[in-house]
């Protein structure tokens, strides 16, 4: 770049807000387009493309602009880690979705874990988390014996075990709760975090049932199991953003400031 747009981007400040904010819009857009869906189908060579671009990206970026305004390095470096980071995270439950897919497309595999399903002792896994968790039992009871069940026995495929999920989270941590001040955005957090360790103890207590009792397809139920809590946390935290977000915006009422 000539001399002259250096100059430029140093005394005319806006200009780095402006190139910042089309960086943001580059790199979502990247995000968008390259994995829509949280199960988009991707080959091993674009799995291993977007890590090695990720990976060589921000080295990549100072070693460009090592001869930029500092302040121009810092806008550009900054949004790019944010967007490395919010790709790995993208890519990572891309791909347990597609071993999750793979999973669930093998019928004669689908009824050893059907079986092994119906086998469990439900009892005791309600059993040892009701003194900890305020759960409602009937609630609980229904998710594992009912919803599950009801899953495994149709042969389901991924797109139905995913919107069973998606449900499911919409039914204890709603995406559009009616927040009306900062103590309604507190406890709409707390829950939701409730949430999230609610539902990672019992997906761990049923593994360790499975591993006890030493099931062939323990395997194909920790595939499951990576993908589902990974995809919880991310609907979850979405949620949380969403309410910061619109939390953001309500009027002052002189007391403590949002929470960012």
């Amino acid at each position: 770049m000539p001399s002259f747009y250096k100059s430029l981007i140093t005394t005319t400040p806006e200009l780095t807000n402006y190139i910042w904010r089309w960086d943001c819009n580059l790199y979502d857009s990247l995000i968008t387009d390259l994995l829509p869906k949280v199960n988009t189908p991707l080959s091993n060579n674009m799995v291993l493309g977007l890590n090695r671009y990720t990976r060589n990206l921000p080295g990549f970026l100072q070693y460009l602009l090592r001869d930029y305004p500092i302040l121009l390095r810092k806008k550009k470096s900054d949004v790019a880690r944010v967007f490395v980071a919010k790709m790995r995270r993208h890519l990572t439950l891309t791909q347990f979705a597609m071993n999750a897919g793979d999973v669930l497309s093998q019928p004669i595999r689908l009824e050893e874990m059907k079986h092994d399903w119906n086998n469990l002792d439900m009892g005791t896994i309600l059993d040892h988390v009701l003194w900890v968790c305020d759960c409602r039992n009937d609630d609980m009871r229904k998710i594992l014996e009912g919803d599950i069940t009801q899953l495994l026995n149709t042969k389901s495929n991924l797109n139905q075990w995913m919107d069973w999920v998606e449900r499911l989270v919409e039914k204890f941590v709603p995406r559009y709760p009616r927040i009306h001040d900062i103590q309604d955005d507190e406890n709409y957090i707390k829950e939701a975090k409730q949430f999230l360790l609610k539902w990672k103890m019992y997906t761990s207590l049923v593994m360790q049932q499975f591993y006890l009792k030493t099931v062939s397809t323990v395997g194909s139920f920790q595939t499951l199991q990576f993908f589902f809590d990974d995809l919880v946390l991310y609907r979850v935290e979405e949620r949380i953003a969403l309410v910061n977000a619109n939390t953001n915006k309500l009027p002052s009422s002189g007391g403590a400031p949002v929470m960012q």
